[in-house]
């Protein structure tokens, strides 16, 4: 396993206690447009599932932005087992002459791919009950420790 296009500078930066407060993961052909002044990894749109190490994004709340990719769910997917949140941005032009991004949480994805089946629904093949409450239990812990930083502030 090899790690992400830029990950190698942020793996050392979280090693020396650096920890960013969220991070990027742009997947397709252009990385010229990387957020300033964030952590950011870059996934060419040739990615296979399995062949990277996603570690210098584990818990994190991640962003993925779709630059052309194929399998942007599966990428997605594969992100979710170490970071939460994760949120999709992709392009969509509903309800809209002028091309927007939606942004959209990979659970939720997820739950919006099942396929119905007479035994019940279906996960798709790139989510599982299992990822499904890994992922939605450290989402979870995430809001939760938020919420309290927030908590803490305010009072």
């Amino acid at each position: 396993m090899r790690l992400p296009a830029f990950g190698r500078a942020l793996l050392e930066g979280r090693l020396a206690g650096e920890h960013p407060e969220r991070a990027w993961v742009i997947y397709g052909s252009d990385w010229s447009r990387r957020p300033p002044g964030t952590a950011v990894v870059c996934i060419a749109s040739d990615w296979l599932s399995g062949d990277t190490d996603w570690w210098p994004l584990a818990g994190l709340p991640v962003h993925i932005v779709d630059r052309g990719g194929s399998k942007l769910l599966e990428l997605a997917a594969e992100v979710a087992e170490v970071a939460a949140p994760v949120v999709v941005h992709r392009p969509c032009a509903e309800w809209t002459a002028s091309p927007v991004r939606a942004q959209e949480d990979i659970a939720e994805l997820a739950w919006a791919a099942r396929e119905a089946t007479p035994e019940g629904f279906r996960w798709p093949a790139w989510w599982s009950d299992a990822r499904e409450a890994d992922y939605r239990a450290r989402r979870a812990a995430y809001f939760a420790a938020l919420a309290e930083d927030i908590g803490s502030e305010a009072a």
